[in-house]
């Protein structure tokens, strides 16, 4: 697992947080590392690494996954998983192609990383016929699959439309989320 943020000592990267350590710019060189680390080690196989983030990790994987940025980097990871990632616009993103298969996971009623400029972006990449599963779930709100967690308003940070974000879990959306990055990691990792 690799934290981005205390080895730079960053304690806070949300709201008005340190925003020093951009998911966009400065996150996918961490994932690059990490992913150069473990190719390094005789106990895994170079050539079956998948990578998974949340929130600020999430928008960290859609960048990494960027096939611009794979170039060089071979073998690149196999699969990535997103959740509920922010920082997912057509500003930054452009026309997007992803690198390998890529699942990316928000809840409908996120007002902290919402979920419209994502749908738009991943969107359009699916039908331009990226390897690219966009994933909605109705009712669920940032955090839907952390283990018991009442839908609660985060207080002192300010979300986009400057509401308190909320955060929570929507079993529905945890059970599903959880099957389907483990279906995308076995189902890619596994095959040669």
């Amino acid at each position: 697992m690799v934290d981005g943020f205390r080895p730079r000592l960053v304690g806070n990267a949300c709201g008005t947080g340190d925003q020093s350590v951009s998911p966009t710019s400065v996150r996918p060189y961490d994932a690059y590392g990490a992913l150069r680390y473990l190719q390094a080690r005789d106990d895994v196989d170079p050539k079956r690494i998948g990578l998974l983030g949340w929130s600020h990790g999430g928008a960290a994987t859609v960048h990494t996954m960027r096939a611009e940025f794979a170039a060089g980097h071979e073998p690149f990871f196999r699969a990535a998983a997103a959740l509920y990632p922010g920082s997912c616009n057509s500003s930054w993103l452009g026309d997007y192609k992803t690198a390998a298969p890529l699942v990316v996971m928000i809840g409908e009623r996120d007002n902290w990383t919402p979920p419209r400029p994502c749908a738009d972006v991943m969107k359009k990449a699916i039908a331009s016929g990226q390897p690219i599963e966009f994933v909605l779930y109705p009712d669920a709100v940032h955090g839907f699959d952390a283990e018991n967690q009442p839908i609660t308003a985060l207080q002192g940070i300010m979300g986009p439309g400057r509401a308190a974000p909320l955060i929570g879990t929507n079993p529905h959306a945890r059970d599903d989320s959880r099957r389907r990055v483990i279906q995308l990691f076995e189902r890619v990792l596994k095959s040669k």
